[in-house]
């Protein structure tokens, strides 16, 4: 299992992302719709211990968004490609 931990406000929060999480997430955004998925996800991967320190910090405006951003971009891999012609 992947744990991607990251420090913020002098806080350390433990997320444990999943291939299925991710993808629920994925298919969850919405054009008008990218705030309450975006908890939702951060809520079902952070490990237990890390709760209370989450649901301080998505009370921030704009914190859930930087905190997935942060987490898929370790989690998802960068793929390179290119289109052959």
């Amino acid at each position: 299992m992947t744990h991607v931990t990251l420090d913020v406000q002098n806080t350390s929060i433990t997320f444990a992302p999943t291939l299925k999480a991710y993808n629920d997430y994925i298919n969850k955004l919405g054009m008008n719709d990218k705030v309450a998925p975006t908890i939702n996800y951060l809520k079902r991967i952070v490990v237990p211990e890390s709760k209370a320190d989450l649901d301080t910090l998505i009370l921030l405006p704009g914190a859930a968004l930087s905190l997935v951003a942060a987490i898929n971009d370790e989690f998802a891999p960068d793929l390179e490609i290119t289109v052959k012609k």
